[in-house]
């Protein structure tokens, strides 16, 4: 099939602003993914090799599709700058849009199920909601190769609606589902001690959070695919979605961070324990980890340059049960 359309049959504002939008927030929401990584690289040396797999393999998935997308916007907006019926051709989106960003939405949420599986008795909620994570994996990877058969926006709506739908409506169910199941999960954990109750009320506004905007972004997306389909509005979200997942995922891995005297700082419970101190250019990094449960916590001061010495002290606190699994706080101080 031809990868042109007539000229008389494009707007030029509705083609190109989604792409030129869809672009700046593409890379506006990399370059905050960029210091999300770095957060998590320098503050959580002592995480799982299967967190930091995933965390890697999240932010090349995601480098490969800024790639992708802006060489999409140099053929439409630069080098094909005046060819009108370019805009209305697929490109690399067929790439970048469905599959790169069903790879990265079904890992984010397969995380998420994993850990709702590890707070949670019941492995029916996990099970379901990787079910409908990996059915709209699926149903991207169709619509990717649907819209490179295609090759043309404008028939998108009527050649690859289907999946199309499946992909988006089944990537914001499950997002809601995850949002509550985990504010579920964790609530019903909370033992109500006040530095655990503000660990977890912390984690519940995060996810739902996060949970909600992805949803709602995906959702708008389908909404305007469908409502507006010779129109390339959807490509606007479209464009930002993998990204929303990414740093989604990042902000829930990077809220165990805290700044060190930082305004509305939750109680902190005393601890008896020795502490190895190493000085680095005057800048201060305490991180603390849990065995099991919810993962520590680092409190940074100023800029975090330092990685947590092996010396590890163990806290005079018992906690009795304030998180399912949670049995021990142990810290360390770099200075």
């Amino acid at each position: 099939m031809s990868r042109t359309s007539s000229s008389s049959d494009v707007h030029v504002a509705s083609s190109a602003s989604p792409i030129l939008i869809g672009t700046l927030l593409d890379f506006t929401l990399y370059g905050v993914l960029l210091i999300q990584i770095y957060i998590f690289h320098i503050s959580f040396p002592e995480d799982p090799k299967t967190s930091k797999i995933i965390v890697y393999a999240v932010f090349f998935l995601e480098t490969v599709h800024t790639i992708l997308v802006g060489h999409d916007a140099y053929l439409y907006l630069a080098s094909g700058f005046g060819n009108v019926d370019g805009l209305k051709n697929v490109q690399l989106q067929w790439l970048g849009v469905p599959i790169i960003t069903g790879m990265v939405s079904v890992v984010v949420q397969l995380y998420f199920a994993y850990r709702i599986s590890v707070f949670s008795d019941s492995k029916l909620l996990p099970i379901g909601i990787a079910s409908v994570s990996v059915l709209q994996a699926a149903s991207a990877l169709v619509e990717g190769v649907r819209e490179f058969q295609v090759g043309s926006f404008a028939e998108l709506a009527a050649q690859t609606s289907v999946p199309c739908v499946m992909w988006l409506a089944g990537s914001a169910l499950c997002d809601v589902l995850i949002a509550g199941a985990m504010a579920w999960v964790l609530t019903r954990n909370d033992s109500g001690l006040p530095r655990t109750h503000h660990t977890i009320t912390r984690l519940v506004q995060v996810v739902v959070g996060t949970g909600t905007l992805t949803a709602l972004a995906t959702t708008a997306s389908l909404v305007l695919f469908l409502a507006l389909p010779h129109r390339a509005y959807h490509v606007a979200l479209a464009l930002a979605l993998a990204k929303l997942y990414s740093n989604s995922m990042m902000v829930v891995q990077n809220s165990r961070v805290k700044i060190v005297g930082a305004r509305n700082r939750s109680p902190r419970t005393s601890f008896n324990m020795d502490t190895t101190r190493i000085r680095f250019a005057s800048h201060t990094v305490t991180t603390a980890t849990s065995v099991d449960g919810l993962p520590g916590e680092t409190w940074v001061r100023g800029e975090a340059v330092g990685m947590p010495n092996e010396d590890m002290a163990e806290s005079s606190t018992s906690y009795e049960e304030p998180v399912k699994k949670c049995r021990e706080m142990e810290a360390v101080e770099i200075v």
